[in-house]
C-alpha cells in the first residue's frame, strides 16, 4: 500500500508538472508567420521589424509564408485552420479582418482566432504619380468635369482601403472609379505608372518610392511625421478618417500558457525603444493594442462595417 501510495504520488505530481514544463519549452522550433499579401508590402514590412527581435525574445526568427489573395483573406483563412499548437501565427490589418466575413470573401469568423495584439497604427495615404494632380481637389474637380473617367485604386479588395476610396468618391460627389488591386505593392507600381490616375494604401506601401510620389492627403486624423506637411482629407473638406492597425493573430484553441506567451513576447518586443525606432524608419507609428482589447474593438468594427457597405452596395 506505501509503495503504490507512492507511486500515486509520483504521478500526480508528473501530471502537475507538464503544463509548466511545456510552457517553458515552447517555443522549441521557429514559428511560421503567414504574410497574407505578396512580399514588399506594408504588412511584410511590419512582420520583417517584428523578427529582427524574435531571436531575443523566443530563441529563434520567424519562418515566413506568404499567401497572397482575395485582399489577404486567403492567407488569414489558412491561419485560422492551422493547428493551434502556437507555431503558426498571422500578421494582417485591422479593420480589414473585420470585414472579410461580413463581405462574405472569407471562411473565417472573427472567433476562429486567438488576438495577440497590435503593433502599430498608421493612416492611408492618396497619392499619384508626380505632374498627375497637385492637389485633391484638383483630382477631384478633374473627376466631375468628365464623370467616369478618373480612377483611384485600393490596395485591397472588399477590405479597407477599398472601402475607404468608395467613400472618398461618394464624399466628394465626384464619379470616380475604384479599381482594387491585390496589395500595397501593386497598387503602388500601377499609380507611379499611370497605369490609375491616384491610389489609397497604408502608409508603408508608399514610403520606399517617398521621392516619386505627389501625395495628395493622409487619411488619419492628424498629420504624418513621416510625411510632414501633407494634409489631412478633413482639412480638405472630406469628413473621412481611416487608421490600418497592424495586428498579429493565431488559430483559437491555443492553450493558455502559449497564447500568454506569444502576448508577452510581442509585447515584449514592442517595448524595447530599438524596436519602435525601426518601426518609425519604414514610417509606421508604434501602438501598443493588446489582444482582449483588439478582440473587442474588431467586434465594434464589424457592426459598423454591416452598416457602412450596405450604404455603398
Amino acid at each position: 500500500m506505501k509503495n503504490f501510495s507512492a507511486a500515486s504520488l509520483v504521478a500526480i505530481c508528473g501530471a502537475l508538472m507538464v503544463a509548466p514544463v511545456a510552457a517553458q519549452e515552447y517555443p522549441n522550433k521557429p514559428i511560421t508567420i503567414v504574410v497574407p499579401f505578396d512580399p514588399g508590402g506594408g504588412s511584410d514590412l511590419i512582420a520583417r521589424t517584428v523578427d529582427k527581435f524574435t531571436s531575443d525574445e523566443f530563441g529563434s526568427t520567424f519562418t515566413f509564408q506568404y499567401r497572397p489573395g482575395a485582399g489577404g483573406h486567403i492567407g488569414t483563412n489558412s491561419v485560422a485552420g492551422a493547428k493551434p499548437d502556437g507555431y503558426t501565427i498571422g500578421t494582417y490589418n485591422s479593420p480589414h479582418i473585420a470585414l472579410g466575413p461580413i463581405t462574405g470573401v472569407a471562411q473565417y469568423l472573427l472567433e476562429d482566432f486567438t488576438w495577440l495584439g497590435q503593433v502599430a497604427a498608421d493612416p492611408g495615404v492618396l497619392a499619384t504619380a508626380p505632374g498627375k494632380y497637385s492637389s485633391l481637389d484638383e483630382l477631384i474637380s478633374a473627376a466631375k468635369d468628365k464623370p467616369g473617367t478618373v480612377t483611384i485604386g485600393s490596395a485591397d479588395q472588399f477590405g479597407g482601403t477599398h472601402l475607404l476610396a468608395l467613400r472618398i468618391a461618394e464624399e466628394s460627389g465626384a464619379d470616380i472609379s475604384v479599381i482594387p488591386f491585390p496589395g500595397g505593392s501593386q497598387l503602388v507600381a500601377a499609380v507611379l505608372g499611370g497605369h490609375v490616375d491616384a491610389g489609397v494604401a497604408g502608409q508603408p506601401a508608399w514610403i520606399g518610392s517617398k521621392e516619386e510620389t505627389q501625395f495628395l492627403a493622409v487619411t488619419g486624423d492628424r498629420h504624418s511625421n513621416a510625411l510632414p506637411g501633407v494634409p489631412t482629407l478633413k482639412e480638405q473638406g472630406l469628413d473621412l478618417t481611416y487608421i490600418t492597425g497592424r495586428i498579429f493573430i493565431a488559430p483559437a484553441g491555443l492553450d493558455d500558457a502559449v497564447r500568454d506567451r506569444l502576448r508577452e513576447g510581442l509585447r515584449n518586443i514592442y517595448e524595447n525603444p530599438q524596436f519602435q525606432a525601426e518601426l518609425k524608419k519604414v514610417g509606421q507609428n508604434p501602438n501598443w493594442k493588446s489582444g482582449d482589447d483588439l478582440q473587442a474593438s474588431m467586434e465594434e468594427y464589424k457592426d459598423v462595417a454591416t452598416r457602412l457597405f450596405e450604404k455603398v452596395k
